[in-house]
């Protein structure tokens, strides 16, 4: 992904409900995430033809620590559902775009880290 390519961005934040994703660049996405200072992480999520994506609580983690949390009884609870609006869908079909959901969430603590 380049600097000025555009995705579609979901911010996931435990308790909130009908969180619409938004298109930003690459590099709006980094710069957020450089900002948080550590608090945010960014994970990605193949969503090719989907429009409805159940994020599940393994989604919100980077491979390191999915590794770490595999053995938990929840790490595949469905945390969220994330429709992907019409034309974003049809724009993405049209272009190629759109094929890959980022997700900003709250950064995890692997154990023993």
């Amino acid at each position: 992904m380049t600097g000025t390519e555009k995705v579609l961005v979901y911010e996931y934040r435990a308790g909130r409900k009908d969180e619409q994703p938004q298109i930003m660049t690459v590099s709006e996405v980094d710069e957020k995430v450089r900002k948080s200072c550590g608090s945010i992480q960014k994970t990605v999520m193949d969503i090719t033809g989907k429009s409805v994506v159940t994020v599940r609580e393994n989604d919100l983690r980077t491979p390191e620590q999915q590794a770490a949390w595999s053995s938990k009884p929840n790490s595949e609870a469905n945390v969220a559902s994330v429709t992907i609006p019409f034309m974003t869908r049809l724009a993405g079909k049209l272009t190629g775009r759109y094929t890959d959901l980022v997700i900003l969430s709250a950064a995890k603590v692997v154990e023993g880290k």
